[in-house]
């Protein structure tokens, strides 16, 4: 494979990316396109606040987040929806070594795309694409539908989190058969389209990781380890988090960035109530640990992505226990994250409802990441979190 042909497409298919292209490591190399997903989901339609303004926005996440709003007795109708649907994928496998079969398959969360995972400033720190690369591992992200470059359609009745499970596992067939290798246009990756990967490892981060772990209940066996970053049950588990989410309507927050947004899609309203989600200044008072740059703030804030008003409806979600997965899996947890936790994640947790969640998990971690908030890479350190979870992953054979 011509390296220095993939590094040049990587700079020309990142380019049509919004936002800063990554300084690419010497060991990189990456390639962007669109894939074709076919999915098929069991969706639904409900009766909630239809959001096409700023005074809407606040009616919708006012109304759902009463201690008394029932979403069963919202259900209108259940509704099945399917289609293909075109994702944008960020594919990068490291030029030699061994674990570069084993792919990693990295679901970011709301508010963002695939750029959570390869930040463009520090990527030696807030990258874990470029961690991953470096330590010889391929990892595909992509922009969830609703989000990034891939396809935004209606946000009511389509982009649910049902249809994004779906997405994933799709997304997670192709890459084992190699069929992901015959949307590459062009003849960079000429000599791998024959092979498959040999092992999957999902990653998630915050809705990202519900819906990973959504796909380990459902389709267990197609997952060789899980890494659910930014997401652990607890008691305070996402209180407040839709009220301090402080939508706004995204056309009418910024033409330039969500122009093509329709009715229904929300973004965080300002870059405070964004912080507030994502960011923590605290640091750990043993090590000195944590707190935030405000380039990191910044540049967070410049990229922001959104949420359909469904979706939000899906933060709560039990998917059940995961019977047919087999693999490690790892809780990565932000010690200060106020959208999960409520602002501190030093706090005994469950393992006996985790194993029975997961009963034939392999090992069950439960690391916290000290001195972050809710946005992991984009902290002081963040790489070190990298290496534990990469640490984590060789002491579990993979």
């Amino acid at each position: 494979m011509a390296i220095a042909t993939f590094l040049a497409l990587t700079l020309l298919f990142n380019g049509l990316n919004a936002g800063p292209v990554p300084s690419p490591a010497s060991d990189r190399s990456c390639v962007s396109f669109m894939l074709p997903v076919p999915a098929s989901a069991q969706n639904a339609e409900y009766d909630i606040v239809h959001v096409d303004d700023n005074i809407s926005a606040s009616a919708f996440i006012a109304d759902i987040d009463t201690w008394s709003f029932n979403q069963s007795s919202r259900l209108l109708r259940n509704i099945t929806t399917s289609g293909t649907y075109n994702i944008s994928v960020q594919l990068c496998i490291p030029p030699t070594g061994i674990k570069k079969q084993d792919l990693m398959i990295a679901t970011h969360g709301g508010a963002f795309d695939k750029r959570y995972w390869d930040a463009a400033i520090k990527p030696s720190e807030y990258s874990f694409v470029h961690a991953a690369l470096a330590d010889g591992y391929s990892i595909l992200t992509y922009d969830r539908l609703g989000t990034g470059l891939s396809d935004k359609p209606d946000a009511y009745t389509v982009v649910q989190a049902p249809l994004q499970v779906e997405i994933l596992r799709s997304i997670t067939n192709m890459a084992r058969s190699g069929e992901v290798f015959k949307h590459v246009a062009s003849t960079t990756l000429s000599a791998a389209s024959t092979k498959t990967f040999k092992r999957i490892i999902h990653v998630g981060h915050s809705f990202g990781t519900l819906l990973t772990t959504a796909l380990l209940a459902t389709y267990g066996n197609l997952s060789d380890a899980a890494v659910l970053t930014g997401y652990i049950p607890n008691p305070h588990f996402a209180e407040g988090l839709r009220s301090s989410f402080d939508p706004q309507y995204a056309p009418q927050n910024n033409m330039t960035l969500f122009g093509d947004r329709s009715s229904g899609y929300v973004t965080p309203g300002t870059r405070s109530s964004f912080q507030t989600l994502f960011f923590s200044n605290k640091t750990n008072a043993t090590t000195g640990i944590g707190g935030f740059d405000t380039e990191a703030l910044d540049y967070a804030y410049s990229i922001r992505q959104t949420f359909a008003t469904s979706e939000l409806l899906a933060i709560t979600m039990n998917p059940g226990a995961a019977v047919q997965f087999k693999g490690p899996l790892q809780f990565m947890v932000a010690e200060y994250d106020f959208a999960i936790c409520r602002g501190d994640c030093n706090q005994p947790y469950d393992r006996a409802a985790f194993e029975k969640q997961y009963p034939n998990a392999t090992d069950i971690d439960i690391y916290i990441q000290q001195g972050t908030g809710h946005g992991l890479t984009l902290h002081r350190k963040a790489n070190l979190g990298f290496k534990v979870t990469l640490d984590w992953l060789h002491k579990n054979g993979l």
